[in-house]
């Protein structure tokens, strides 16, 4: 354990030695090319829940449709409102 020492003016003002972490800092991060890009700022963003067999069957179809979830989901909405 450490000694005590006298509390002075030097001690006081003397420099703030912050220990180096095995983390960066947070905010200052470089997102990884690997995580999924953010969906543009004037898009829209919806979730629904579903069971996994039900969400399986709904990728499957966008990948057989060549296009991505989200982009299927519209058409199917889009389809879904045309019907009623």
């Amino acid at each position: 354990m450490a000694k005590p020492s006298a509390l002075t003016v030097e001690v006081m003002n003397a420099p703030q030695v912050s220990p180096i972490g095995g983390l960066p800092p947070r905010g200052f991060a470089e997102p990884s090319q690997n995580k999924l890009q953010a969906a543009p700022k004037n898009d829209a963003l919806v979730q629904i829940r579903c069971s996994k067999a039900v969400a399986k069957e709904v990728k499957r179809a966008a990948v057989e449709a060549e296009m991505t979830i989200s982009e299927f989901m519209l058409v199917c909405f889009h389809t879904y409102m045309k019907k009623c």
